[in-house]
């Protein structure tokens, strides 16, 4: 349980293999643009600056978040999206989980793992520089506790 002066932050990110950075999604947004910039839009993740970016399209994929399921589209790219080596067929919503390896276009030139992270924000002071985000972790259940799962919406209650 947190103090009146804790809050738990959610981070969700793109960690780029070549270039080991992360690419952070912008907060408040259900629908994450992935591509790089043309006349008329900006994407949400701006991936032009990175090695090999003429493989990716201006508007390559999108991910879609809903509390704490996550989706990606391609979205008609020339040179495909890829979720651990698997191309994705275009239009076509394909669930997406912590520790999925993407990539744009063939051959792993553009490759991010999707990584989900949380962290205490304290409203009395900044966190110190080598502070770093907690993974999130699943609640332990003593032999007696119930727990109520949902798997595709539907609800399951585990007994242990």
């Amino acid at each position: 349980m947190h103090s009146a002066s804790q809050t738990a932050e959610l981070t969700l990110e793109l960690f780029h293999f070549q270039t080991n950075t992360s690419l952070q999604f912008p907060a408040n947004l259900s629908v994450i643009c992935i591509g790089k910039p043309n006349d008329q839009k900006s994407p949400d993740i701006d991936i032009s600056g990175l090695p090999d970016s003429d493989v990716a399209s201006r508007i390559h994929a999108q991910i879609w978040i809903n509390g704490d399921e996550y989706h990606i589209t391609d979205l008609g790219s020339s040179n495909g999206t890829y979720i651990n080596g698997a191309r994705l067929q275009p239009q076509v919503f394909f669930p997406l989980h912590p520790g999925d390896r993407i990539s744009l276009g063939q051959g792993d030139k553009i490759t991010f793992m999707f990584r989900v992270q949380t962290a205490a924000a304290s409203t009395t002071k900044n966190p110190t520089a080598n502070s770093a985000p907690k993974k999130i972790t699943a609640p332990s259940i003593g032999k007696e506790e119930e727990q109520v799962i949902f798997v595709s919406k539907m609800p399951v209650r585990l007994f242990v």
